[in-house]
């Protein structure tokens, strides 16, 4: 036995979470006040504690409505199999998060998942309506974010742990710094792309289960979890082109139309977003004002600007996949067709003639 482990730290919001739970709290419990707050943090102009304390200020929300919108948010279905794998193989899976316990926790007690570690910002309720927040390790601050995931990560791994990043966003650009492997969609793939930092791209936690049981189990060996965990961080520390290296390398393709599958549903994800948007900001508009013209309204042709603009982009991406397709018919055509020319039956005609 090598003592080695892996674990894996996985962001909550839009990663185990189907959406941005803490986004849609925020502008949903502030009427959209918020909004600006969280968008200054997207551009880097404040960090989330401040993005949390100037979106506190406007917060109205009862336990009871709390309940309920807790009640409507759901999980990544493939989340639960994932972690159970993980259990069964002595894989600790721990949550990152720089959101708040105050949804974190209760979504996951509602899907059967309370036993996980769960390291996030806090929110209290202090009487029936009035809220309270804290901030537990914001003095380890990286000057971005809240609760940094690049300091949890150093905290709580041991020597020569092989660790696992999964995450979407903004809020893991700390954490991708401290890992051996990232797995990563949306924001943060595209930021890895601009980066060039190596990351294997996933949809769902589907994909990360079948990388485990591809690199860390063998049919008819007995080799422990361990042994096969230090010989993937071998593997991957040294570049050894084995199968393991094989075998990552093809999941780190995800084919060309897994990648573009994967691109039009982010795409998808942040239309849907924009028309929730959209719907609070004209629900907000038309109870404050009467007679108003909405093809008018700077926030509303705003909105509307960035919806077409990402229809523009799915129409693009969705004949980059259809031609991504008719290049890999060709290609597995041309293939078999080389195949059947070096067979020893082929060779064998050749002869003969």
């Amino acid at each position: 036995m090598t003592g080695k482990r892996i674990k894996i730290f996985c962001d909550f919001d839009g990663t185990i979470a189907t959406e941005d739970v803490g986004d849609l709290f925020f502008t949903t419990f502030t009427q959209g006040k918020a909004l600006p707050a969280i968008q200054l943090w997207e551009s880097g102009k404040i960090d989330s504690r401040e993005m949390y304390l100037r979106g506190m200020q406007y917060l109205n929300v009862s336990k009871n409505q709390l309940n309920d919108f807790i009640n409507a948010r759901s999980l990544d279905t493939t989340f639960v199999p994932f972690v159970d794998f993980c259990a069964a193989n002595d894989i600790p899976v721990s949550i990152l998060s720089d959101g708040m316990d105050l949804y974190i926790k209760p979504i996951l007690e509602r899907n059967y998942l309370p036993a996980l570690n769960v390291y996030c910002n806090e929110l209290h309720w202090n009487g029936e309506q009035k809220l309270e927040i804290n901030f537990p390790y914001f003095e380890h601050t990286c000057g971005r974010c809240a609760n940094c995931k690049g300091y949890q990560i150093r905290r709580l791994r041991e020597n020569d742990d092989f660790i696992i990043f999964v995450g979407d966003g903004y809020s893991d650009l700390c954490g991708i710094k401290e890992v051996d492997l990232i797995f990563a969609k949306d924001s943060l793939a595209a930021y890895c792309d601009r980066e060039k930092i190596k990351y294997l791209a996933f949809e769902n936690f589907s994909n990360i289960l079948n990388w485990l049981k591809l690199n860390l189990t063998e049919k008819n060996t007995e080799v422990s979890m361990s042994d096969k965990a230090d010989k993937l961080w071998q593997d991957v520390k040294k570049g050894v082109k084995d199968t393991v290296t094989y075998v990552t390398e093809k999941t780190e393709e995800l084919t060309a139309i897994g990648r573009l599958k994967m691109d039009i549903a982010g795409i998808k994800r942040k239309t849907e977003k924009k028309y929730n948007e959209l719907g609070r900001i004209v629900y907000d508009k038309l109870e404050k004002e009467e007679g108003l013209v909405l093809d008018a309204d700077e926030d509303v042709k705003k909105v509307i600007e960035e919806i077409s603009s990402f229809g523009k982009e799915l129409k693009g991406k969705e004949k980059e996949m259809e031609e991504v397709g008719k290049k890999e018919e060709e290609s597995t055509a041309a293939a078999e067709e080389k195949i059947e020319e070096s067979s020893p039956e082929t060779e064998g005609k050749k002869d003969s003639e």
